[in-house]
Parts: structure tokens; C-alpha cells; sequence
């Protein structure tokens, strides 16, 4: 539930619009309930990720196109997509320095930029680049308000594709949920944070 509304509340804070390109950069829960809530405004949605299983969760869950970005370049995808204009919308959902930096370039003038990946360490940005492109920078991790749009027993749900819920473990037993919701993987990178674009750990 928290993780569907915060992507919920993400969409909702950078004012997703109908047939708007919306470029997800993700690791982690929150990029599919983002990407389902953008869906639902129908808005193109492609999502990046090094996870290849995860992609293809994607793909089944609504996403009209994945990149892994382990192997593809995804700046020349969000480029070929968009006549070479950028994302009028990027979400970034892994907090890692690099994939923050990273959103600038994938959006276009005037574009919309949502950071809800829990970062560590310091991100650096040459200012001419939100002068010269008028981005609009937003920070999104609350999920106030969000819940009623999610939750089926609220009557109101919002996502466009497939049931949100994928399994259910007794609280007792929430580590072994956690491969179930695509966090195994974590413990294959450097502080549990992967970088986007760096090869897997096999």
C-alpha cells in the first residue's frame, strides 16, 4: 500500500498528462505503482532498470516499453521516442548520485523531474542546465492522501493494469516476501543501492 501510493502521489506531483512520455528510472518497489498511476492518466510510460526480470514484470504489469539499461542505451531510446526532445516527465526511483544527475538529461525543456529514490551522498548539477531548460525539479516521497486511490476496498482504484498485490507472507515470515517484490538483488550491490547502467552480479 505505501509503496503504490507514493508512486501514486509522485505522478500526481509532477502533473502527469495524457500522451506525455514519461521515463521512469527504477530499483525497487515504487516504479511500478508510479508507472501503473501513469498508465491510468495514459501517458506513454517506458522504464529503465538493470533487472531483467523486473522489465518483464513491467512489461505484464502496463509499461509500453522497458529499457535495461545494462545493456541498452536508454538516454537514445527516451532521444528516438521523442524526436530527440526528451522525456516531458522523469521519475527517478533509486537515489544513487549517478541516476539523479542522469535526469536532466533525459528530460526535455520545460520537462518535469520527481526524485523519490531515498539517496545517499551529493549530487552536483551545473545550474546553466535548469536555466537553459526551465526543468522543474521536485522532490516526492510522502504519500498523504494517496491511499483511497489505491486500495480496492476504497472503491477508487487507480492503476491501470493487474492486481497490485503479487503474493502475500505472515508477517512472521516478511523476509522471505522480500525476493517475491524484487529485492534479492540487493544484497549483490555496494550498500544495497545498484547503479544504473552497472553490469549484475550474477
Amino acid at each position: 500500500m505505501e509503496t503504490a501510493s507514493i508512486g501514486a502521489h509522485d505522478v500526481q506531483r509532477t502533473v502527469v498528462r495524457e500522451g506525455e512520455l514519461v521515463f521512469i528510472i527504477v530499483d525497487g518497489p515504487n516504479g511500478i505503482p508510479a508507472m501503473q498511476a501513469a498508465k491510468a492518466r495514459v501517458a506513454l510510460v517506458v522504464m529503465a532498470d538493470i533487472d531483467g526480470a523486473r522489465l518483464q514484470a513491467a512489461l505484464s504489469l502496463g509499461a509500453d516499453q522497458v529499457v535495461n539499461a545494462a545493456k541498452e542505451d536508454a538516454l537514445a531510446r527516451v532521444m528516438n521516442l521523442s524526436n530527440g526532445e526528451g522525456a516531458p516527465v522523469v521519475l527517478e526511483a533509486v537515489g544513487q548520485p549517478k541516476t539523479i544527475e542522469a535526469t536532466v538529461d533525459y528530460a526535455a525543456s520545460t520537462g518535469r523531474i520527481a526524485i523519490m529514490g531515498d539517496g545517499r551522498g551529493n549530487v552536483t548539477f551545473p545550474p546553466a542546465v535548469f536555466l537553459r531548460k526551465e526543468l522543474d525539479f521536485i522532490g516526492s516521497r510522502n504519500s498523504w492522501g494517496r491511499f483511497s486511490g489505491i486500495d480496492p476496498a476504497h472503491g477508487n482504484r487507480r492503476t491501470a493494469h493487474g492486481p497490485p498485490c503479487h503474493a502475500q507472507v505472515p508477517l512472521c515470515q516478511c523476509d522471505r516476501g522480500l525476493p517475491l517484490h524484487g529485492h534479492a538483488h540487493l544484497r549483490d550491490h555496494q550498500d544495497g543501492h545498484p547503479v544504473l547502467g552497472a553490469e549484475t552480479e550474477q
